[in-house]
């Protein structure tokens, strides 16, 4: 099979790999869609790879090309998406049904090989069948539409009528899932997404109620002290000093929700934390999603209409993956302007 590999740090070839042999329980899926996800930059880029050579890739959605021995729940032809993460079945948090929590996990595409190919060998427990009227491309950004259902759910956003004003900060993939979210399933709230990026606010106004360009720091400190308050503000970029923005901004009383994946170190000023105590805010933290009901839910979603490939920016062949990665890892950096939401590899 062809699968781009990653050699060494910044190294990625399409190389053509033997076919293993399918051990017992498992699944061969043949891959039809994969999404290119923003922590593969330093993944691939700035030697955050585990080992070398990798497969990377981890949300995805194909078919059953091959069963294993003592697989009872799928077939050939079947159509299925991935939960990525391998538990270990024997520590807390596994007791507890709390896979996303594992203390000793793998996962593929990271710890494991992924998906960045035109097969994989998946375990039949992390496997779920795609129902009837949900397209692959929609089905492989379940991933991502399971992260974003958790922290809402975290939130109770969907589950209350009273309308709440949200902000959210970050237009990147999973701030666009969110606000595609609340605009079919929870139209009452009136929803701010913010971002230094015009082109990802633009594809976030057919959703949010407002959308607010906040470019550098000295425009950050002039939007916070005119900001009255958010009954819930959702940290969705994984900028450091985001999160302490997201203190500032949350109202008398409200929710302040870290979302994303912190990138960088952050101390917290006197001043903000004292804000914690005085406006008595609920700081919550939210990490991946519950397996299988997230997913499930986000399937269901899915079903009833929600087009998160609708967000995807970029088709792209599995040979394109090695430069959209290294492209986003320079515009990462700074070195050069690339515009993008989301890369796919195969059709919408």
């Amino acid at each position: 099979m062809k699968a781009v590999v990653l050699t060494a740090n910044a190294a990625m070839e399409v190389q053509e790999l033997p076919l293993p042999a399918l051990a017992a329980g498992h699944c061969r899926v043949r891959v039809a869609n994969v999404g290119v996800c923003s922590s593969d930059i330093q993944r691939a880029c700035g030697n955050g790879a585990y080992f070398y050579p990798l497969v990377m890739g981890h949300e995805l959605a194909g078919e059953i090309a091959e069963v294993g021995a003592g697989v009872k729940g799928f077939k050939t032809g079947d159509r299925v998406t991935v939960f990525p993460l391998l538990p270990c079945f024997t520590c807390g948090a596994c007791a507890c049904k709390a896979y996303a929590q594992c203390r000793d996990y793998s996962y593929y595409g990271s710890r494991a090989q992924g998906a960045y190919a035109e097969c994989i060998d998946v375990k039949e427990w992390n496997l779920l069948h795609v129902p009837d009227g949900v397209s692959l491309a929609d089905a492989a950004t379940c991933e991502p539409s399971a992260v974003v259902l958790h922290a809402l759910n975290r939130a109770r956003l969907l589950e209350t009528r009273e309308p709440k004003k949200i902000a959210i900060l970050g237009a990147g993939f999973l701030g666009l899932i969110m606000v595609q979210i609340l605009h079919r399933k929870a139209p009452q709230h009136e929803v701010h997404l913010i971002d230094r990026n015009r082109f990802k606010l633009e594809i976030g106004a057919a959703y949010a109620r407002h959308t607010e360009y906040v470019e550098s720091e000295a425009a950050w400190q002039a939007y916070l002290k005119q900001c009255k308050g958010f009954d819930v503000v959702v940290e969705a970029s994984g900028v450091a000093q985001t999160f302490a923005y997201a203190i500032a901004m949350t109202a008398h009383g409200g929710t302040t929700l870290w979302m994303g994946n912190i990138t960088a170190d952050l101390t917290l000023p006197k001043a903000l934390v004292s804000a914690v105590l005085r406006k008595e805010l609920s700081v919550l933290g939210t990490w991946n999603s519950d397996f299988p009901a997230d997913w499930n839910a986000a399937l269901k979603l899915m079903q009833e209409g929600l087009k998160p490939s609708a967000l995807v920016t970029h088709w792209i062949t599995l040979a394109e993956v090695p430069d959209i990665l290294t492209r986003l890892h320079r515009h990462k950096c700074g070195q050069a302007k690339f515009e993008m939401v989301k890369a796919m590899v195969g059709r919408g």
